[in-house]
């Protein structure tokens, strides 16, 4: 699920459904929210959450995305928060990635 991060706030936006393409017929729940300036939007694909170490083959996971979103000053720039957080991915992780890794982080001036 996408985070919204506000201020020293992460909010887990936990409206949705399936992930889009994986079966036909998927209903989906919307949500709106208005991004006031400062706000961040973080998606990522399951290649980050799911990322694992080895030889623990310990999940990456939500808990240590919002630990590095947190460990980022809103005043850097959103390059520069990716840029940690692949940081510690590697750091994590001592093998070679298993699935494809896509970021985005949106930034309302």
């Amino acid at each position: 699920y996408p985070l919204l991060q506000r201020g020293n706030r992460l909010i887990r936006l936990d409206k949705g459904g399936r992930p889009l393409g994986l079966m036909r017929d998927t209903s989906y729940e919307q949500q709106s929210i208005l991004l006031k300036p400062g706000d961040r939007l973080f998606l990522y694909t399951d290649g980050l959450s799911e990322a694992k170490n080895f030889p623990e083959e310990e999940h990456f996971g939500e808990e240590r995305i919002i630990q590095c979103l947190k460990e980022i000053s809103l005043q850097e720039s959103p390059e520069k928060a990716i840029h940690h957080i692949f940081q510690q991915l590697q750091a994590f992780s001592n093998a070679p990635l298993e699935d494809d890794l896509t970021l985005l982080l949106l930034q309302q001036e």
